[in-house]
């Protein structure tokens, strides 16, 4: 499928693929090796109490760059931003992200009451409307006008084949991730208005950042803008955004069925900072299990990862993303909607098999 932009074709297409994504199979098959995997089931009721350290960590030292800005050096406000504030901005949202899945609380109403406060240091108001997309990225892995985490047509026109562009598009890849949801953006894209949620979202932290700008100096709000924005950019805890789901090598099938791998995990040392998102194929096969228990949960089936391809640095992230030209939004799996349907018939039909045959097997028995 070749993009096309300004009427031109740009030498860059996505990856097409006429499966759907592994990971329902794989799912599947863990659960039926490994019954006991359902133990790790569940929220993590840590994560609320971390939130609640974490949004005061940050709004305290953004109190302290606002009421002190004139004393303070712009290197040392960077470094206080890049090494400090981001970190904590971007846990942030990974804890807005484990919401979605609920698993921050025992309720929705809970998990959405945990986004909110999370969201409150970000700057932006996005985390309620997160709750409502990110669904879609599991169950729609890689659909086209589907999955918000697909670039867009336009996205992929704007940086072509340009290493510049490319650089520009990753720094500010917290506005690409704003913008994907508006129709005019991507007009495959099916518009949902605003639940009442999303809306509560917006007027609370407007009122919020307006009071805590008048009270602390708009560089308190600055600061905290500026480690949401390094947080989706150029910054070690966001280089999973160039890894979760961007093939850096030639990939053949890693399955007897001839399901492409398109989601990478990440084993660093940064995961702990990063609430675990490094195991992002554990967590695509199985949403239900918390960040804390994402490790045990590749201890308890080795065998269903340690031979898919992964990473185990950040740079390769970052720097790697960036110096290939032959890595770039373009390089997505991705699939349409029509050939999810089909990948989705073969995929009921093979359960409805394998349950039939353990029916049969008990029946023997």
């Amino acid at each position: 499928m070749v993009i096309q932009a300004s009427g031109s074709a740009v030498p860059y297409a996505y990856n097409t693929t006429e499966t759907m994504a592994a990971h329902h199979l794989r799912q599947r098959d863990i659960l039926l090796a490994h019954p006991e995997v359902k133990q790790l089931f569940g929220y993590e009721w840590k994560t609320k109490y971390l939130t609640v350290g974490l949004v005061a960590a940050n709004l305290a030292i953004a109190a302290g760059v606002g009421l002190h800005s004139a004393a303070i050096p712009y290197w040392a406000s960077f470094l206080v931003t890049y090494l400090i504030g981001t970190p904590i901005n971007h846990a942030l949202i990974m804890v807005i992200h484990e919401c979605s899945h609920n698993l921050c609380a025992a309720t929705k109403a809970g998990n959405r009451a945990v986004a909110l406060f999370a969201n409150v240091p970000l700057g932006v108001w996005g985390g309620e409307s997160f709750l409502r997309y990110h669904p879609d990225h599991h169950s729609y892995l890689g659909v086209l006008g589907r999955d918000l985490d697909v670039p867009t047509p336009i996205e992929i026109g704007f940086v072509g084949g340009s290493m510049l562009k490319k650089l520009i598009w990753r720094a500010g890849y917290l506005l690409m991730y704003g913008l994907r949801p508006t129709p005019s953006f991507w007009d495959m894209r099916r518009d949902a208005p605003r639940t009442a949620w999303e809306k509560f979202n917006v007027v609370f932290h407007l009122v919020f950042g307006v009071a805590f700008g008048r009270a602390f100096g708009w560089q308190s709000v600055a600061y905290l803008c500026m480690c949401t924005v390094f947080s989706f950019g150029f910054h070690p805890c966001a280089a999973h955004f160039s890894q979760d789901h961007v093939p850096m090598s030639k990939l053949g099938p890693h399955n007897k069925e001839g399901y492409p791998q398109e989601t990478f995990s990440y084993y660093g040392w940064l995961n702990p900072i990063i609430l675990n998102v490094g195991y992002h194929n554990e967590h695509h096969d199985i949403a239900k299990v918390p960040w804390t228990r994402l490790p045990q949960l590749r201890r308890m089936a080795p065998e269903f990862h340690n031979g898919l391809q992964f990473h185990t640095t950040f740079w390769g992230g970052l720097f790697g993303f960036l110096l290939r030209r032959d890595v770039g939004p373009q390089t997505r799996i991705v699939r349409t909607m029509e050939q999810y349907k089909v990948g989705m018939k073969k995929y009921t039909a093979g359960v409805r098999a394998v349950a039939k045959g353990e029916a049969a097997s008990t029946k023997m028995e």
